[in-house]
């Protein structure tokens, strides 16, 4: 009976949206993978460990950069990383293979994602949340708009030779806000 009941409580805090994958030594984004050669969203929890950067303090310092300890993370090696602004309501061309692994910021605005063939979608929505990455450069592909109510600014970042940084698989579709560090 006791068991049965901590399954219960454990059940009804996942379907209340209490997220259990958060994790402050760990970056979780938002993935656009490839399995089986077909397109997938999953939320993905990068093996890394998030550590704290240390900035100098004290006379002759230019500016304060905030208290020290602040989470950091390093994310591979980007190359010829692109800043874009796009009008509300842009698409892009139809569903397409990603040309490179990359990360996409979503600074301002919306980017809406989906997979015809899964029946997913996201709607990764700009700031500190607005970080995903895009694996899917084979395969059926995704497709990708920019949310109708403004426009939005991205980053792109691709990742010198493709590589795809070590992960953790959390679950299929996207993490959700409350899963995510910052």
């Amino acid at each position: 009976m006791y068991i049965r009941s901590i399954l219960l409580a454990a059940t009804v805090q996942l379907l209340s949206g209490i997220c259990l994958a958060q994790s402050a030594q760990h970056l979780n984004l938002t993935a656009i993978a490839l399995v089986n050669n077909a397109s997938v969203i999953q939320c993905w929890q990068l093996n890394q460990t998030i550590t704290t950067v240390q900035f100098p303090q004290g006379p002759g310092i230019i500016s304060d950069l905030g208290p020290l300890g602040n989470p950091a993370i390093g994310l591979g090696d980007p190359v010829n990383a692109t800043w874009e602004s796009v009008p509300a309501g842009s698409t892009f061309p139809g569903q397409h293979a990603a040309a490179a692994v990359e990360y996409n910021i979503v600074l301002s605005g919306s980017l809406l994602l989906n997979i015809s063939e899964t029946g997913q979608s996201a709607t990764i929505q700009g700031g500190a949340h607005g970080l995903i990455l895009v694996t899917d450069i084979a395969g059926t592909g995704h497709s990708a708009a920019i949310g109708p109510e403004s426009p939005a600014v991205v980053m792109m970042m691709p990742i010198k030779d493709n590589v795809v940084p070590a992960h953790t698989v959390l679950h299929d579709g996207q993490c959700a806000e409350c899963e995510m560090h910052f």
